[in-house]
C-alpha cells in the first residue's frame, strides 16, 4: 500500500476516529491503540473501537488503491503526528512488512503496526434493524437536552448511559443519576408503525455521537440503525457503532411529579447567573441552596461547612402556598443552562418532593431535581 493525500483531507477524519483509542484499555490489549486502515478503490477508511464503540471515518483519495490492502497503525501517534505538520503539506502512507512508513516533506517516519486480523471489528445482530432518518441539529439538540443527566461511574450500569424508548409513533429519549432526570422527545410519523422498543445507550457512545454530530453540518442526513444489542448512526463520511447495556431502565414516567400546585416562574438567565455566583461559596462537589419564594420574588440562600454564606433574591411570580425547599444548585443550573427559553418554571408538590423543571408552554422536554435533606 502507497499513498499520497492532503494533510487537510487526512487530518478530520484522523482526529474524530482516534479519539476512540484513548482509554486505558490500550495499554492491557495494544491492538486497541491501532487504527485499522483499508484502501479500496473508492476511499481510505479509518476505524477505531475499544470493543464497546466503534467509529469509521473514510476519506476520499483522488486515486483510490487499485487493490484492496489492510493495515493498522498506531492512532494516536499517527494523529499528532499530522497534527503537528504546516498546513498545506502533503503526507505520504507506506505500507511495508511490519512498518508503515509516514513521510511529509524531508521528514520519515516508521510506525509500528500489527496484524490487522487482531483487530476486533464490532459483531453485527442478526436481527432486522428498527431504521429511521434525523437532521444532525434536531437530534444534536436532543442529546444536549438530556446528557448532562447520565450517569458516571454508577454500580447501576443501566443509569450509566440514555434511554432511547420508541412507543406510539415518538422518540423519547431519557438519562437520569437518580438526583435528577431530563427527558425530551420528538413526535415522528417515520416511527408511526415501529413497535415498541426500548434501547440504553452507554455514556461513552452518547459522548462520541454529540462529538460527531457537532462536526458536520446542521442539515446533514443521520441514519440511524437500531437493532436488538447495537446501534449505529452514519452521518456524512463517519459511521459510529456500539453496543447497547444491558438492564431494565427505571420506569421514568413515575418519577415525574404531577398535579403540583405551587408554580414559580423566573428569568432563566437572571437566575442561572445567580446560582453560578452562589456556587462559590458552596463546597467543590455539592453546593446546598434554599430556595424560598414569596410573592414576587426568589430568595436563595447558601451556606458550607466553614460557616461562609451567602444569599441573593430575584423578580419572580410565585403563585402557591409558602415553601422553603433546599436543592444541590448544580444540578439546578445543568438545567438552566439546558433550557433556550427568556424563562423557566419551576413547579412543586411539597416541601420534600422532587421539583419539575419546564420551559413555559413546553411540555415535551423537562426536568426533574431531587430536594436535598
Amino acid at each position: 500500500m502507497k499513498i499520497s493525500l492532503s494533510r487537510e483531507a487526512l487530518l478530520p477524519v484522523l482526529n474524530a476516529v482516534a479519539s476512540v483509542t484513548s482509554g486505558p484499555q490500550e495499554k492491557l490489549i495494544p491492538i486497541l491503540g491501532h487504527l485499522l486502515v483499508e484502501l479500496e478503490p473508492d476511499g481510505l477508511t479509518l476505524t477505531a473501537t475499544d470493543r464497546e464503540v466503534e467509529m469509521r471515518g473514510q476519506v476520499e483519495l483522488e486515486a483510490g488503491g487499485e487493490q484492496s490492502h489492510q493495515c493498522t497503525v498506531p492512532g494516536k501517534k499517527l494523529a499528532e503526528l499530522v497534527q503537528r505538520l504546516a498546513p498545506g503539506s502533503t503526507v505520504e502512507l507506506e505500507h511495508k512488512d511490519s512498518w508503515v512508513l509516514a513521510r511529509s516533506g524531508r521528514g520519515r517516519y516508521q510506525l509500528a503496526t500489527l496484524p490487522p486480523d487482531q483487530f476486533p471489528l464490532l459483531e453485527s445482530s442478526d436481527s432486522a434493524p428498527l431504521s429511521f432518518r434525523i437532521g444532525a441539529g434536531e437530534l444534536r439538540g436532543l442529546l444536549e437536552a438530556t446528557a448532562f443527566s447520565m450517569a458516571q461511574g454508577d454500580v447501576r450500569q443501566y443509569l450509566n448511559g440514555m434511554l432511547w424508548d420508541i412507543t406510539e409513533g415518538k422518540l423519547t429519549l431519557v438519562a437520569t443519576d437518580g438526583h435528577r432526570l431530563a427527558m425530551t422527545g420528538q413526535e415522528r410519523e417515520d416511527l408511526a408503525k415501529a413497535k415498541p422498543q426500548q434501547a440504553i445507550l452507554p455514556r461513552k457512545g452518547v459522548l462520541e455521537m454529540q462529538r460527531l454530530l457537532g462536526s458536520v453540518a446542521e442539515d446533514t442526513e443521520v441514519k440511524i440503525e437500531l437493532q436488538e444489542r447495537f446501534l449505529r448512526l452514519a452521518a456524512g463520511s463517519f459511521n459510529i457503532g456500539f453496543k447497547l447495556l444491558e438492564g431494565t431502565f427505571p420506569e421514568y414516567q413515575k418519577v415525574v411529579p404531577r398535579g403540583g400546585d405551587k408554580v414559580l416562574t423566573v428569568d432563566r438567565e437572571m437566575l442561572a447567573g445567580i446560582l453560578h455566583r452562589l456556587t462559590v461559596i458552596g463546597d467543590e462537589k455539592t453546593v446546598v441552596g434554599t430556595l424560598k419564594p414569596e410573592g414576587e420574588a426568589l430568595i436563595i440562600t447558601v451556606r458550607n461547612n466553614d460557616g461562609e454564606e451567602a444569599d441573593e433574591q430575584l423578580e419572580a411570580d410565585y403563585q402557591g402556598n409558602s415553601l422553603e425547599i433546599n436543592f444541590n444548585l448544580r444540578y439546578l443550573l445543568d438545567v438552566l443552562r439546558s433550557l433556550d427559553t427568556q424563562q423557566a418554571r419551576f413547579t412543586f408538590t411539597e416541601a420534600g418532593r422532587s421539583a419539575l423543571v419546564q420551559s413555559p408552554n413546553i411540555e415535551d422536554t423537562l426536568y426533574v431535581v431531587m430536594p436535598i435533606f
